[in-house]
This record gives C-alpha cells, sequence and structure tokens, in this order.
C-alpha cells in the first residue's frame, strides 16, 4: 500500500484515502486531445489504489495499447476541507510533490464511447 514520504523518503504521517484531480487544464493537452475548455474546473477522483511508490516497478498492461504519460503537480491536503474560501483551502496544503499520471488512452477511449465521463479506475 502507497503510503507519502518527505522528500528524503521518511514516512510521513498523512493517511492517503482519495485522489482529487483536476483535468482540462492544459491548453495544448486540451487541444492535442480534441476537446473544448470548460468554464468550470473538470474535476474526477481516483481511488487510492491508483498510487504507487515511486520506488517500485509499475506494471503496464500491454494488451490495452499505448500508455499516455503526463508529469503533474501534487498537492498534499493536510486537512478535510469542505466549501473552504481561497485562503481556508490555501492553509490546508501540507506540502507539494511531483506525480506521474498513466493512462492508457485506447480504454479510455472505449470507456468514454460506453458513457463513462472519466478515466479507468484501477
Amino acid at each position: 500500500m502507497y503510503q507519502h514520504r518527505d522528500w528524503q523518503g521518511a514516512l510521513l504521517d498523512f493517511p492517503v484515502n482519495k485522489v482529487v484531480c483536476v483535468g482540462s487544464n492544459y491548453a495544448e493537452h486540451i487541444k492535442e486531445m480534441g476537446s473544448t475548455t470548460s468554464v468550470e474546473p473538470v474535476l474526477f477522483i481516483k481511488p487510492e489504489t491508483a498510487l504507487c511508490d515511486i520506488r517500485q516497478p509499475v506494471a503496464i498492461p500491454k494488451e490495452f495499447g499505448a500508455v499516455h504519460h503526463e508529469v503533474e503537480l501534487a498537492v498534499l491536503i493536510g486537512t478535510s476541507l469542505k466549501q473552504a474560501n481561497e485562503d481556508r483551502a490555501a492553509r490546508a496544503i501540507a506540502g507539494y510533490g511531483v506525480a506521474l499520471d498513466l493512462t492508457l488512452r485506447e480504454l479510455q477511449a472505449g470507456l468514454k464511447k460506453a458513457g463513462s465521463r472519466g478515466k479507468p479506475k484501477h
């Protein structure tokens, strides 16, 4: 199971229960994917099982086509937030990190055609 670590590898005492993602926030990628921009942020959630330890190998299934990668800014929120204003949200930030988002585009496209709006959950 994944556990947050600091830049030196020491374990951090922050439980992981979900990953909230912001999509469609990079103009060139939106254009590349043939999508349109939205006034409101596009949010989606990934389960904690979508996280893996960067020090461990990542298994990428070959039967679903090529893997697409994106480097992302990760923001660790240290407290629960609900309808927080900008100041409260800023005070809840416990740290920043780098995340590598891997997506099987062919699988994603098939799921979207079948009615799913987001990314596969694995």
